[in-house]
């Protein structure tokens, strides 16, 4: 019970930011019927002819589920062809996953913020983005865009089906000692701000300002892993 005393707040707010984001950009026959109970299917009109995907409560239910799970063993091969143990990854540190689709332009689009946020705190928690491809795959990505933390290599999706990641953009932040401490089915201005907080908290120190200008206010996901 302390756990979800903790997590509902942020459903609320997620929850409330997503049906407001739908609600401001909507066109009325935008959302396909069903579409709130099928992430794959459930994509808001975007103004550069692209159609982001918003979070259904669902996922929103199911990423509260995942805190506090302990993640052990968690290892790949990252897009520079090193293995990686978690012992590598953290580095005795908290870590941030950043889910990525291959071919995905939601990942594209939301990749620099990550980027900025691993900037701030830099030295204080390791960033890795774990991507359903091969090592080449993984390179590719990287060095396309300019990713300045390792890709881990998932073609097979171990890693995405362990943490229950549907879509590219979820993002989970793991204490040093492999617990979540947060996990988000997608990505927001309220959203990254939460990351800042939560890395800040487990780094004990306080929370830094963070560049989110561009990001959507609904909390919006990337596309769909499918089976």
């Amino acid at each position: 019970m302390g756990r979800l005393q903790g997590a509902l707040p942020w459903i609320v707010i997620a929850t409330c930011a997503s049906v407001t984001g739908a609600i401001g950009w909507l066109d009325p026959s935008g959302i396909a019927e069903g579409a709130l109970h099928d992430p794959a299917r459930a994509i808001l009109p975007s103004s550069a002819g692209r159609t982001p995907h918003y979070v259904a409560p669902s996922q929103l239910l199911e990423s509260n589920a995942m805190l506090e799970r302990a993640i052990d063993g968690l290892d790949a091969v990252a897009s520079d062809g090193r293995h990686l143990s978690w012992g590598d990854i953290s580095g005795g540190l908290p870590v941030v996953l950043v889910f990525i689709k291959s071919g995905c332009p939601c990942s594209i689009e939301f990749e620099p913020y990550f980027h900025r946020i691993e900037q701030v705190y830099r030295g204080l928690a390791r960033f890795v983005g774990i991507i359903d491809a091969g090592v080449d795959g993984a390179r590719r990505y990287a060095t396309e865009q300019h990713v300045p933390y390792p890709v881990l290599a998932d073609a097979d999706k171990k890693i995405i089906r362990r943490f229950g990641a549907k879509n590219g953009c979820y993002v989970a932040v793991l204490t040093a000692t492999g617990v979540i401490d947060g996990y988000w089915p997608g990505s927001s201005v309220e959203a990254l701000h939460e990351l800042g907080r939560r890395i800040a908290k487990l780094a004990g120190i306080e929370e830094r300002p963070l560049d989110v200008v561009g990001m959507p206010n609904a909390l919006t996901t990337g596309c769909h892993y499918g089976p």
